[in-house]
């Protein structure tokens, strides 16, 4: 791999990009604007894993090609659980479906209001802070559980190390060796797509699981896989 264009790599770190489908809460929104639109769905080939998942998918994880930066809080509702949540966030009300994301920017306090549902019917407020938190169904009814973000990278297919940047943090992998990044935050990872153009390569992986590294043949440059949907934890 090259790495000569890791200094700039690293100066674009600002690239922390939506590669899931997700709301992004813009600077507008710090002036009044509503910061809650369109809740939208996590891309499918990014399903939660577990870090030794297989197969892989055929389609590589999105490159991330927005401006927003990763910061901020991120609640979401896990694909399999089941069922949709009505909640509330300075005091406005939002349905979440299940597989959808909302992110919200660190500049003020938020406060979370949901009713758990079954028996009983229990109101429950949390205040978030930065971080990524999760919806999910227990006997109890809907919890909301603070969740950190797991990744495996899968060197195993490759003989030759693999450089990247995670949060303009360098990293390698060794030939046939695999290496976990664990964050409270989704981790914006920058490599060096190889080939002539010397091209950096963004992506956002804000969901826990494992991702190979290997050649994308359409493309001619190095790109990642996620574990295949099929193959996601209950």
């Amino acid at each position: 791999m090259v790495i000569g264009r890791f200094a700039s790599a690293v100066r674009c770190a600002m690239w922390a990009s939506v590669a899931v489908v997700l709301l992004v809460c813009s600077a507008a929104a710090q002036e009044g604007e509503n910061p809650f639109e369109n809740i939208q769905p996590l891309d499918a080939t990014q399903a939660e894993q577990p870090a030794a998942a297989l197969p892989w998918s055929d389609e590589p994880v999105p490159d991330a090609t927005d401006a927003e930066i990763v910061t901020g809080t991120w609640v979401r509702n896990r694909p399999d659980s089941g069922g949709e949540v009505n909640y509330t966030l300075a005091g406005r009300s939002f349905t979440m479906g299940p597989g959808q994301m909302q992110r919200l920017p660190s500049s003020r306090d938020w406060v979370i209001e949901f009713l758990a549902g079954g028996e009983g019917s229990k109101r429950l407020r949390y205040k978030l802070t930065d971080g990524v938190y999760e919806f999910r169904a227990t006997d109890d009814g809907w919890g909301l559980l603070k969740i950190p973000i797991k990744i495996t990278l899968d060197n195993s297919a490759n003989d030759a190390a693999f450089y990247y940047v995670v949060d303009t943090e360098r990293f390698s992998v060794e030939a046939g060796k695999t290496r976990e990044h664990t964050s409270k935050l989704p981790m914006l990872m920058l490599f060096d797509a190889g080939g002539a153009d010397e091209q950096t390569v963004a992506k956002l992986l804000s969901v826990s699981g494992a991702y190979k590294i290997d050649v994308n043949a359409q493309q001619q440059r190095w790109d990642l896989y996620p574990a295949a949907a099929e193959s996601a934890a209950p």
